[in-house]
This record gives structure tokens, C-alpha cells and sequence, in this order.
């Protein structure tokens, strides 16, 4: 059997009996943190449910019924350390948003916010629903892996079990003149939503070139992503190869011709340079090491 979690005022004995009964009610509840912090707590059953999270958390915290539903994520036994990979699926509204982004999930999803971001899913027992919750069970924690694809109603993505760290290649850190962060994550500590730069489409643009006036803003956009709304609703989501003076170049063209005045999102991206670490005035989080002599010069 798997550890108990008592909630406040029970012990584990408690949960054991209850399950022993054969008596009872659970609620399965899913917390999802983004790498950037952002924490979305929904679950399957048909209230919401407060508890208190397994892991520390001292908060009793509220599990949302009216949020996503997630479907899929099965529970499995095994032996060995074996990763445990699975396909599961997000049911959303158009309601449903990711906190302190004012963007949707399905949006969210498409623009890669999900990246890397975890997943746990516990269960909760209690006698009959509308009595205190006595405790709980981990059933799953893991990591999302890969977007499979994004409906206007659901989504369906890769998650790996935490095993998958022990596939991390060894030494963790390699010490060179790039820094070992990614622009906007937790290391970097910059926030996404505070570099984003509204725009629109300029005359001359092709589905490889974006004329804009704005494009040779600092910090560059270069490395940077774009986020183009259609007037029919659709946001394509593209790498930003090169900004010129006049242009976002962009790694791979749109399936359409942009026209002019289309509404777009665009976001500077960071070739982990101590310049331009500067550029964002963000030196003290550089972890790079620009003045390790190059293997060429230290001998």
C-alpha cells in the first residue's frame, strides 16, 4: 500500500480503516506547476475539494471542479526504474485560464507554457461526500513531456514520470561562456508577461517576414517568438530566427500571407550571452562563465 497522507485531525490508522470498510468516497485531484510558478489545482470530482496537499504544503487549498478535466493519467505498479510515459488529455472551456496570464488553457497550450511543467495527481477519501476528507494518496507525479495537439475544446499531451530525471546526462553543470539558464524560467527569474510587445502587421510582410517598425527594439527579438492572431480567431505561434532594424525574420513561415494590421504578440528571445544578460539588466542571475579560457587557449 502506498503512504498515507492524514489530513488535519487524523492519523494514517484512519484512512486505513476507512479503505478497510469498503464504505467511502475519493476524489482524484490534479496540481499542474508551471515552470515559471504558476499553480492550477483542478479535480474529477463533481465539488470542489479543500484539503491539505500532500508535500508541505501548510495551506489547506482549494481543488476546483469546474476547471479542467483531466483524463488519461493512469496509475501503475512496476518493477525496476523503468520511466513511466503516458498520453493524457485536458478537457477545457473557453473560461478556463492560467493564473496571473489572462490567456487560456488552450492558448497557454499551444504557446508552450506547459513545457516542462509538473503534474501530481492525488487521491482523497472520506466516509460520504460533505464530511471532512481524511487522507489522501500520491498516485502519480511526473513531468510534461511533449504537446501531441490542441483543440478548441481539449489537448492532449506526453507526461513522464520524475524517473525520467535519472536520464539527465552527467555532470548536471557543463562550465562555459553561455549561461546555463533559459530565458524566462526559474533561474532566470524574468517574467515573460513583463517583455511582451504588442504590434501589428506592416505592408510588404510574407509568411517568412513580418514588417514591423519595431523590430529592432532592445532587447533583441532575435531567438525571440511571435504569437499571430488571425481575423478568424487562430494564433499561430513561430521562432523568431533574426530581427532586423524593420523585420522579424521568422525560423519557419505561416500557412498564410499576413495582412496588413493583424494583431501579434512578440517576445525577445536570448542568446545566453553575458551582453545580453545586460540587455535585460539582469546580470546578477547570469550563470554563465565568459572568462573560463576556451579549450583552444588553456595551455
Amino acid at each position: 500500500m502506498r503512504t498515507v497522507y492524514p489530513q488535519p485531525g487524523y492519523v494514517e490508522q484512519d484512512t486505513v480503516d476507512l479503505l478497510a470498510s469498503g464504505t467511502f468516497v475519493y476524489a482524484d485531484c490534479y496540481t499542474v506547476v508551471l515552470i515559471t510558478g504558476e499553480i492550477m489545482r483542478w479535480t474529477t470530482a463533481q465539488q470542489d475539494v479543500a484539503v491539505l496537499p500532500i508535500g508541505g504544503d501548510p495551506v489547506v487549498r482549494r481543488y476546483t471542479s469546474d476547471g479542467v478535466l483531466v483524463k488519461g493519467l493512469q496509475f501503475k505498479i512496476g518493477v525496476g526504474v523503468e520511466v513511466d510515459e503516458q498520453t493524457i488529455t485536458m478537457a477545457y472551456k473557453d473560461t478556463d485560464v492560467v493564473p496571473d496570464r489572462a490567456v487560456s488553457v488552450a492558448q497557454a497550450l499551444r504557446r508552450g507554457d506547459f513545457d516542462g511543467a509538473s503534474i501530481i495527481r492525488d487521491r482523497f477519501m472520506a466516509s460520504n461526500w460533505g464530511t471532512p476528507w481524511v487522507g489522501g494518496v500520491r498516485l502519480f507525479a511526473g513531468r510534461v513531456g511533449s504537446l501531441e495537439g490542441v483543440g478548441r475544446t481539449e489537448g492532449q499531451m506526453k507526461v513522464r514520470s520524475d524517473l525520467a530525471l535519472l536520464n539527465i546526462p552527467m555532470p548536471r553543470n557543463l562550465y562555459g561562456a553561455s549561461c546555463q539558464h533559459i530565458l524566462f524560467d526559474s533561474g532566470c527569474k524574468l517574467v515573460k508577461s513583463a517583455f511582451a510587445v504588442q504590434g501589428e502587421v506592416e505592408a510588404g510582410s510574407t509568411p517568412t517576414r513580418i514588417n514591423w517598425s519595431l523590430a529592432g527594439s532592445t532587447p533583441s527579438f532575435s531567438l525571440g517568438t511571435i504569437y499571430i492572431e488571425t481575423a478568424g480567431g487562430v494564433t499561430f505561434s513561430r521562432s523568431i530566427r533574426e530581427a532586423t532594424s524593420d523585420e522579424l525574420i521568422l525560423t519557419y513561415p505561416l500557412p498564410y500571407t499576413p495582412q496588413i494590421g493583424d494583431q501579434f504578440v512578440a517576445y525577445p528571445g536570448c542568446p545566453r550571452t553575458l551582453e545580453a544578460c545586460d540587455t535585460f539588466g539582469n546580470r546578477p542571475n547570469f550563470k554563465g562563465f565568459p572568462f573560463v579560457p576556451t579549450a583552444e587557449t588553456a595551455y
